[in-house]
C-alpha cells in the first residue's frame, strides 16, 4: 500500500520542500463513489484516472493549502503516473466539476 499527500496547487507549491504537514485528523473521509482523482500532465491532459484510490481524504488546516490524501494499491498499473511533474485534480462525479486541483507534496511506502 502506498499513501500519497497532495497540497492544492498554486505559486508556493513549485518548489519541492522537505515541510511535513500533517492532517489526518483535520480532513475527513470522502466516498470514492462521488469523487474520483484524475492524473493530469501539465498541459492539462488525462493521463489516468486512479479507480483504486481509497481512504481519501480532503480537507484545509487554517493557513495552509488545501490537502488530498489517499491510499493506492501498491501494485496498481496506474501507480506510476503518480509524479512531481503530473497534477492532480478532484473531480465531484456528481456535478462533474473540479473541486481542486493539486500537486504531489508526500509519498509513503507503507508495505510491510
Amino acid at each position: 500500500m502506498t499513501d500519497y499527500l497532495l497540497l492544492e496547487t498554486g505559486d508556493y507549491l513549485l518548489q519541492e520542500t522537505g515541510d511535513k504537514i500533517i492532517l489526518e485528523s483535520f480532513t475527513s473521509p470522502l466516498s470514492p463513489q462521488a469523487y474520483t482523482i484524475e492524473v493530469r500532465n501539465s498541459d492539462g491532459d488525462l493521463v489516468a484516472i486512479l479507480e483504486n484510490a481509497h481512504a481519501i481524504s480532503y480537507g484545509q488546516v487554517i493557513n495552509a493549502p488545501y490537502s488530498l490524501s489517499f491510499d493506492l494499491p501498491a501494485d496498481d498499473s496506474k501507480a506510476s503516473n503518480i509524479l512531481l511533474a503530473n497534477e492532480y485534480w478532484l473531480r465531484d462525479n456528481r456535478t462533474g466539476t473540479v473541486v481542486r486541483k493539486f500537486r504531489l507534496q508526500k509519498k509513503t511506502d507503507t508495505r510491510v
